[in-house]
């Protein structure tokens, strides 16, 4: 929807301007594709960490926590709109690579707090799902040093 608004109103001359995106790569190393798992790891811990304490935390903290993560979830659902409405093409040519991979991981995630949501989870249904989130983010790392290195196109 932000990508569709910014397109509809003539933003996207201005955005580019105002994020100044290179898209000069990452460079392709083993280093970079470990910091930008690291990175993408931490995220998706929120939940898998909020999962694991749900059975034991009070309602307000529930709440809290749940609030926390939506808003997590829908900034970053913004920026990526607002970055594919400000880029268009070149845009999606960096992100669809790689983010399939970290998107689905980040599902397995979130989908593991709200099935503790829900009902309680086994540990093991937990450490499973931490594992394919954190594999899966390990793979997208790998895959958005190989696709979007420097000195691509810019």
């Amino acid at each position: 929807m932000t990508t569709a608004v910014i397109a509809a109103v003539g933003f996207a001359p201005a955005l580019r301007s105002w994020l100044g995106f290179s898209f000069a790569g990452v460079p392709s190393t083993p280093r970079a594709a470990i910091e930008i798992a690291v990175h993408n790891a931490t995220i998706a811990a929120a939940p898998l960490c909020a999962a694991v304490a749900y059975p034991r935390l009070g309602r307000r903290v529930r709440v809290g926590i749940s609030s926390a993560l939506f808003v997590l979830l829908a900034i970053n659902a913004v920026v990526i709109g607002v970055a594919v409405g400000a880029y268009g093409e070149r845009a999606l040519d960096a992100l669809l690579p790689h983010a399939l991979l970290e998107i689905a991981a980040f599902s397995i995630a979130g989908g593991a707090y709200t099935q503790a949501c829900q009902q309680r989870v086994s540990h093991r249904v937990l450490a499973a799902a931490t594992c394919l989130s954190f594999s899966m983010l390990a793979c997208a790392s790998a895959v958005e040093v190989l696709t979007t290195t420097s000195g691509g196109r810019s």
